[in-house]
C-alpha cells in the first residue's frame, strides 16, 4: 500500500511538471519539486523512459537492488545471488526479490513498477519503487509458524476447545469438542454456546460475568449432547485478542462424567456394608445428625427407634451389620 501511495505521488508530480512545461526529457521531467519529494522517501523511486533508461532516481534506488522487469539494468553492487518470484498475493506489477548480500545475508525486496501515461494517453516511461521488506516477510513467517503451531496443539488436545467471539458465537471447535458433544465444527459454529448448554441454572452466566471482569473463569456446567443427555463439565475459559483486535475467548471443556461416577460409587462404599449393600454405622451417623439438626426447628419434632437384635453375633456375621 505504501508503495502504491508513493506511485501515485510520484507520476502525480510527473503530470504536474509535464503540464507546467518544466520535463526537458521524454516528456517524464526532472524538476527541483520531483526532485526533493523522492530523496525525502525512505524507499528506492526510479524514473525511467520508455525504453527502460533510468532518468531519475533517488539515492534509495541507488542501492544495490534489482530493477523491476528489467533484469539487464540491475547493478552489480555488493550482491552476489538474486531470484525473483511472483507473489500471489500482490497486485498487479508487483514482484518479491529474494537475495544475498556478500555479506551472506538474505534481504527481501518488495518492487512495484507502473507506467506513466501522457495527456495522449500514451506511455512515457515507468514509475519503479522498491522496498526492502525483509524484517515484514519474517515477522509473517513466524506469525505463520505460530498459529501453524497454535492450530496442531489445540487440534491434537485431549480435551474439547472452543475458539468462540463474544459470548456466544463460536469460530473453532477441535475434534475432541466434536466427538464430546455429538456435532461437527460447522454445526457447533451455527449452534453457538448457548445452545449445549442444559439451561437449568445460571452457571453460565456466572461463568461469562466472571471472564468479563478478570479475562478468565473456571467452573462446571452441565452441558447437553446431540443425542439430548446431558452431562457435567469442567469449564476453563480465558480472554485473548486476534490479529484484528477482536476480542475472543478460549474455552476448554472436560467431560467429568467419570469422576462424578467415580465419586458417587466411593461414597456409597463410604456408607454401605459392600457384601450386604445395607447401609453401615457411618451412614446411621450421617442420617441422625441431619435429622437432629432438622429436628432443632420448633415446629418439626424427630424420634429415634432402637432395635435389639438377639443374638447378635449370628446377625453380624450374616449380615455384616
Amino acid at each position: 500500500v505504501f508503495a502504491l501511495a508513493i506511485i501515485a505521488l510520484a507520476a502525480w508530480l510527473a503530470r504536474e511538471l509535464g503540464r507546467r512545461r518544466e520535463e526537458p526529457v521524454a516528456g517524464i521531467g526532472d524538476g527541483k519539486l520531483l526532485r526533493q519529494v523522492l530523496d525525502v522517501l525512505p524507499v528506492g523511486v526510479q524514473i525511467s523512459d520508455r525504453h527502460g533508461q533510468p532518468l531519475l532516481g533517488n539515492a534509495q534506488a541507488g542501492r544495490p537492488w534489482p530493477i523491476i522487469k528489467r533484469p539487464q539494468n540491475n547493478h552489480a553492487g555488493n550482491q552476489t545471488s538474486q531470484s525473483t518470484q511472483t507473489d500471489a498475493g500482490n497486485p498487479a506489477g508487483q514482484e518479491v526479490f529474494d537475495f544475498e548480500t556478500a555479506a551472506g545475508d538474505r534481504k527481501t525486496l518488495l518492487g512495484t513498477r507502473t507506467s506513466i501515461i501522457n495527456s495522449d494517453h500514451e506511455m512515457v516511461g515507468d514509475i519503479s519503487v522498491f522496498e526492502e521488506v525483509s524484517e515484514q516477510r519474517a515477522l509473517q513467517a513466524s506469525l505463520r509458524e505460530s498459529e501453524s503451531r497454535f492450530r496442531a496443539l489445540i487440534q491434537n488436545n485431549f480435551d474439547a476447545v472452543l475458539i468462540t467471539h463474544g459470548d456466544d458465537a463460536i469460530a473453532f471447535a477441535n475434534r475432541e469438542a466434536g466427538a464430546l458433544l455429538g456435532y461437527s465444527e460447522q454445526e457447533l459454529g451455527a449452534l453457538g454456546i448457548q445452545a449445549l448448554t442444559d439451561g437449568a441454572g445460571p452457571q453460565l452466566a456466572t461463568l461469562l460475568e466472571q471472564r468479563r471482569q478478570t479475562g478468565s473463569a473456571r467452573g462446571e456446567l452441565r452441558l447437553r449432547h446431540r443425542n439430548g443427555s446431558v452431562f457435567p463439565a469442567e469449564v476453563s475459559s480465558s480472554v485473548f485478542q486476534d490479529r484484528n483486535g477482536l476480542t475472543c475467548a478460549i474455552t476448554i471443556l472436560r467431560d467429568l462424567t467419570s469422576e462424578r461416577r467415580a465419586e458417587e460409587h466411593i461414597e456409597y462404599l463410604a456408607y454401605h456394608d459392600e457384601l450386604t449393600g445395607i447401609p453401615n454405622r457411618a451412614y446411621f451417623q450421617r442420617a441422625a445428625e441431619q435429622i437432629l439438626a432438622s429436628g432443632q426447628n420448633p415446629d418439626r419434632s424427630c424420634s429415634l427407634l432402637l432395635i435389639d437384635l438377639d443374638p447378635q453375633g449370628n446377625a453380624s456375621t450374616g449380615l455384616g451389620i
